[in-house]
Order: structure tokens, then C-alpha cells, then sequence
């Protein structure tokens, strides 16, 4: 499971720096020209050795995954393994993979205090629904932590299929937004996700319902689910842990024979 290093943002007090602003909080940036100020994030290596930053909002997340905390610039985007990942408030994604682009730009990993500075910037994308654009992103003294954790976008296995093609997730998220958790696992052109409120147990729900809410997008849009179910074998809001599976129709795709079984943050 993964585990969160937060910290108080207020407790940074910087006397000067290169573009001589007030640089008090340890992520920030601007998306579409909004100010995305986070409060609280870390840094950790993942399982398959790659590096996580990620800022919280209470609503909103930024993540980025890079190879390493060595100072360097790092490009985002392609078929390559480093990713740029903006979540915005309704729980819908945007990422670089393949169509997107950007960079991170390492500055400084003070060994001393096992802290990363650097800043970034990146395009994203959710497929059929829009663009985003995260600029002059910057990271400071973010806290990092150089053993095995969880990938954030590994949260655990998400498979399904959509109209009869297999749809395996370049990444899968889950998280807790506060009365509900969302799941969702994502490919460059395909999103599969959920709200659950956060009290569901196990059981069948009948889509669409107050209790479960089920959508796919793709480049023709973001769709709700008209009919299907899904079947929670267990949710341990002790490890938070969740699992279960689903189908459901949309007005243009079938989806069927979904499962999952993740750990939410």
C-alpha cells in the first residue's frame, strides 16, 4: 500500500531564488492558467525502480514518473515510461502517454536530507474529452524516499474488455475523494472508471444508481453507464482494499468482463 509523506508546506521559508519568487510549498504549478497549489507531497522510488512525485490537493493530484532523482531532464510523453498525470476534481485523468509531451527537470537531490528541487511542465490529454496544459510546475525540497513503494499508478489489477477487445490499463489509480473512491484504469486512448461511495460493501448493484457510478471514455466522448452491474466481493476499508467486478453498456460500447481489485489512498 502505498504510504504518504505529507507535509506542512507552510514550514518552508526561502530566502531567495533563480526566478525570485515566493516559493513556500513543495509542488506547485498552473493548469490552464489556474494556480494548483499542493499540500502535501513526496517523492519515492517505485517497485520497478522508477521515481513517483506526486502533489495532493484534497480534489486534485499531479504525478510524475521519471527514472530517477539525478539531477537532469527528463522527457515526458511517447512510448516511453515517463508519465505526466493531472486528476482533476470530477476524477477524470489526463496523461501524456503517447499523445502528450513535456519534461522534468531535476535540479538538485540533496543526499543529505533526501530531498528532490527541480520544476516541469507538460500536455495532457483524456482521450475524447480534452487538453490540458500544466506550466511553470516546480518542485521543492519534496521529500524522498529511496526503497520500494508502490507505483501510485499501479494501484492495483484492473482488466476488461470493450466490445469484445481486451483493454489491459497502462496505469490504474485508486483514490479516496471525501464521501467516495474512485477507480480507474487507463490506457493512451481508453479510460474505464468508478465512484463508489465510500461506505459500499459487498454485494450487486444495478447500474445506474446513487451508490455506484460507471463510465467509459474514448475519443467518441465520456459516457455514462445506461445498464449493467457491478459486484463488490470485498471492500476492507481497514487496508483499503477493494475488489470486484463488472459489465455495463454505454450508448456507443459494451464493456464486459471487467474486474479489479485494488488498494486505494
Amino acid at each position: 500500500m502505498v504510504r504518504f509523506l505529507c507535509i506542512l508546506l507552510t514550514t518552508f521559508s526561502i530566502i531567495s531564488c533563480e526566478d525570485n519568487e515566493d516559493n513556500q510549498v513543495a509542488l506547485r504549478a498552473e493548469i490552464d492558467d489556474v494556480s494548483y497549489v499542493a499540500s502535501g507531497a513526496r517523492a519515492a522510488k517505485n517497485e520497478d525502480g522508477t521515481v513517483s512525485v506526486q502533489g495532493l490537493t484534497g480534489e486534485e493530484s499531479i504525478l510524475l514518473r521519471i527514472p530517477s532523482v539525478n539531477p537532469g531532464t527528463y522527457l515526458l510523453g511517447g512510448e516511453g515510461g515517463n508519465l505526466g498525470i493531472y486528476e482533476n476534481r470530477q476524477g477524470v485523468t489526463f496523461n501524456t502517454q503517447l499523445a502528450g509531451e513535456g519534461e522534468v527537470v531535476i535540479t538538485e537531490f540533496n543526499s543529505g536530507t533526501n530531498t528532490v528541487t527541480g520544476n516541469f511542465n507538460f500536455t495532457a490529454i483524456s482521450a475524447g474529452i480534452d487538453t490540458v496544459y500544466v506550466e511553470n510546475g516546480f518542485i521543492y525540497q519534496i521529500p524522498y524516499v529511496d526503497e520500494p513503494m508502490a507505483d501510485p499508478t499501479a494501484a492495483g489489477s484492473f482488466t476488461a474488455k470493450i466490445d469484445g477487445s481486451s483493454f489491459l490499463p497502462i496505469y490504474v489509480t485508486a483514490r479516496r475523494r471525501n464521501n467516495s473512491i474512485q477507480v480507474t484504469g487507463g490506457s493512451s486512448n481508453n479510460i474505464i472508471g468508478f465512484i463508489f461511495r465510500n461506505t459500499i460493501t459487498a454485494g450487486t448493484y444495478e447500474l445506474p444508481n446513487a451508490i455506484v457510478q460507471a463510465r467509459y471514455q474514448s475519443n467518441d466522448g465520456n459516457n455514462g453507464a445506461e445498464a449493467g452491474e457491478v459486484t463488490i466481493t470485498e471492500h476492507n476499508t481497514s487496508t483499503m482494499n477493494i475488489r470486484g467486478t463488472f459489465s455495463f453498456i454505454t450508448d456507443l460500447n459494451e464493456i464486459s468482463e471487467g474486474s479489479f481489485n485494488v488498494t486505494y489512498q
